[in-house]
């Protein structure tokens, strides 16, 4: 729900309308979570990589399977990439 204050901005113009399905500029601080694809690793969307190339950190259960995931996409990983699971 948009706030009144923000809403009478966006009616002065001062802060400009995202268009639809765009992605927002990147928030300090902030948890994006982005589902990856099971089977086919073509199924990763635009979206999901601009958001995985623009992270500090990626947290991972199976780092071997989301470094695979990074290299079809074109991202480097380098020290990023965390394990994050039961055992840790």
């Amino acid at each position: 729900m948009t706030e009144p204050a923000e809403a009478e901005d966006r009616e002065s113009g001062s802060v400009p309308e995202r268009e639809s399905g765009s992605v927002p500029e990147r928030q300090v601080g902030a948890l994006v979570l982005v589902g990856t694809p099971i089977g086919n690793l073509g199924d990763l969307s635009p979206r999901d990589v601009d958001a995985l190339r623009d992270a500090d950190v990626i947290a991972a259960e199976d780092t071997r399977r989301t470094r695979a995931l990074l290299t079809h996409a074109g991202i480097p990983g380098g020290n990023r990439v965390r394990a994050v699971h039961a055992h840790n």
